[in-house]
């Protein structure tokens, strides 16, 4: 711990930010130290206007130039970040890289050089790769990854593609996203059908028969919303869809109510941009599903999975974590398997029960955000902990 404060002090190197405006993986980060805030105090070094003003867990956000997109037009905040870093590595007892790119990963080298515990969060396949850039480039992020001696991988599926980008050597700890079950929780079907109604569906259908697949994330062609549509026009009257998320792709949400209009499915499918509150369309459901082509372990299902929700998804990183052979099923990334896998359920509403309730279980023996949260501290500030996973 460090002399100037009696809470161990965390440095975030995050190019995003750090806070609710933080939207994907990096919210689960996010959630993951709120729940640590009594330990632990977190600054984080930042590149963007969105991270004005806001104070991450009531530590300080240091900007130290803008995050782009392109490598070259970043170097402002690679080397500001860095710069920071040797002018107040006393300060700190640890340093977090919220993500693997060269932006965080330039100035945790630095941390380490320095002396620094450094701990690297890997969120997606995506970030493993070191297959993209030009020659320099790659040559550059692998060598950087090296230099990071932990790491956290939210799945199995990141922590393999890990061990095989930066060597067996190097500590990978497969440590995953995490759930708040006090707040994501199942509701009885009376308080369900309620909830069910504010969304506007017409639910003439007796709720013992009602059956509503919820998917929330943000619309887009990688999640792929549409296909659940599609599905559901080869399903009977008695099941209907709740999507929620911001659409990330001009013209995807168009396309979606063309599909539901084709289909004559308008009273069967809802979307909400937004809803603060997004327990609650998990709790107005029965099965979530979500037919991605990439995700890292994907915060929907999690919460969805809390409130009781049957996953089913397609067999990726993440979501094969969290799908069991008694709880869920995997589909083919098309519209006729959604429909037979949920159909499967629809015609065995014994068998839907079940494993709602596995659902429920599964999160509460593996995923909550105090277990996690506390082996995260202990990584972070235990350096006894040197067990490789």
């Amino acid at each position: 711990m460090t002399e100037h404060a009696q809470k161990p002090r965390l440095l975030v190197i995050s190019p995003g930010g750090l806070g609710p405006h933080y939207h994907g993986p990096a919210i689960a980060l996010f959630r993951l130290l709120l729940g640590q805030r009594d330990r632990l105090s977190v600054d984080v070094v930042h590149g963007t206007a969105e991270q004005e003003g806001l104070q991450p867990l009531e530590g300080r956000a240091i900007r130290t130039g803008t995050k782009h997109d392109n490598l070259l037009r970043s170097s402002g905040y690679i080397v500001g970040a860095a710069l920071y870093v040797l002018r107040n590595r006393k300060q700190y007892d640890a340093v977090l890289l919220a993500s693997l790119s060269l932006l965080t990963l330039i100035p945790g080298a630095i941390a380490h050089l320095c002396g620094l515990r450094v701990v690297a969060r890997a969120a997606a396949m995506a970030e493993v790769s070191t297959e993209t850039g030009g020659a320099l480039g790659r040559w550059l992020k692998r060598r950087m990854m090296q230099m990071v001696p932990t790491y956290i991988a939210i799945s199995q599926g990141i922590a393999k593609a890990l061990k095989g980008a930066v060597g067996e050597r190097t500590r990978v700890h497969p440590l995953p996203n995490s759930v708040n079950t006090d707040r994501f929780h199942p509701v009885d079907s009376t308080r369900a059908a309620s909830i069910s109604a504010s969304f506007g569906f017409d639910d003439s259908v007796s709720a013992n028969d009602r059956v509503r697949l919820v998917c929330v994330g943000a619309l887009g062609q990688r999640k792929g919303q549409h296909l659940i549509v599609e599905a559901l026009a080869m399903l009977p009257e008695n099941v209907s869809l709740l999507l929620v998320g911001p659409e990330r792709e001009a013209g995807y949400l168009d396309h979606i109510r063309a599909v539901a209009e084709r289909a004559s499915l308008t009273t069967r499918v809802r979307h909400v941009s937004f809803l603060p509150d997004v327990e609650l369309a998990y709790q107005a459901g029965a099965i979530f599903v979500l037919p991605s082509v990439g995700e890292g372990m994907p915060n929907g299902m999690l919460e969805a999975m809390s409130c009781g929700l049957v996953p089913i998804g397609t067999r990726i990183s993440g979501i094969e974590d969290l799908v069991r052979d008694d709880c869920g099923c995997f589909i083919a990334r098309d519209a006729e398997s959604i429909a037979q896998a949920v159909r499967s359920y629809v015609d065995n509403p014994e068998m839907l029960r079940k494993q709602r309730l596995r659902a429920r279980a599964l999160i509460e023996a593996e995923f909550q955000a105090e277990t996690v949260g506390n082996e995260v501290f202990d990584l972070l500030f235990d350096q006894s902990r040197s067990a490789a996973q």
